[in-house]
């Protein structure tokens, strides 16, 4: 059954009603205020190479390491200071030279570190590392790593306060150096001393 043509009036009128509200409906429109989130990001770089930090040594006197004698102590001090702006985890490598020689109690000749350490700190210091030469005229290498977060511009510190010549009975001479070498990495994602390491390759796998 169709609608009338009433019915068809009715409807008709009220479209047009429809129409007529919405076309009357005014919008209020505006903007709101922004909001600036100030952020900075410290300077740096990758594998940046002798300028992160700096070995320093203040009693370490070079004169005081002429003709060396068993037993004979020498300072040296080193430490490493933060030349970067961001906090960071410090390492501290040391390379003692490997030598041919005999101690007391010895049937022959045996391989040595030259020196030993004097004065590590555990409290503040974590061995990481170490491969012990068997052959002379290579280096034993020992790596230390800072157990806190260093501080931008900050020095770790000392990792030794000196290091004494073995009490070798039987020894040729020796000119050698022990070397000692730094490195940093930021600590943000490498949330510990060890997963830096690991990121450094300071660890063995």
């Amino acid at each position: 059954m169709g609608f009338s043509k009433k019915t068809k009036a009715a409807v008709l009128a009220g479209a047009m009603t429809l129409g007529a509200v919405s076309g009357a409906y005014a919008y209020f429109s505006g903007t709101a205020e922004t909001k600036s989130n100030v952020f900075n990001i410290v300077a740096g770089q990758s594998d940046q190479k002798d300028t992160a930090g700096t070995i320093l040594e203040p009693g370490w006197n070079p004169a005081n390491a002429v003709d060396l004698e068993p037993g004979q102590e020498v300072t040296k001090d080193p430490s490493l200071k933060s030349n970067v702006e961001y906090q960071s985890w410090a390492f501290l490598q040391v390379e003692i030279p490997a030598v041919t020689a005999q101690k007391k109690g010895d049937l022959s000749d045996q391989v040595y570190d030259a020196v030993v350490l004097n004065g590590i700190d555990g409290a503040k210091w974590e061995k990481i590392r170490e491969d012990i030469s068997g052959e002379p005229g290579t280096d034993s290498v020992y790596i230390y790593g800072l157990k806190d977060p260093l501080t931008p511009g900050a020095e770790t510190p000392k990792l030794f306060t000196s290091f004494t010549v073995q009490d070798f009975t039987k020894l040729e001479a020796v000119s050698d150096s022990v070397n000692v070498s730094g490195s940093l990495i930021q600590t943000t994602g490498q949330p510990t001393l060890d997963a830096a390491a690991a990121t450094l390759g300071l660890k063995w796998e």
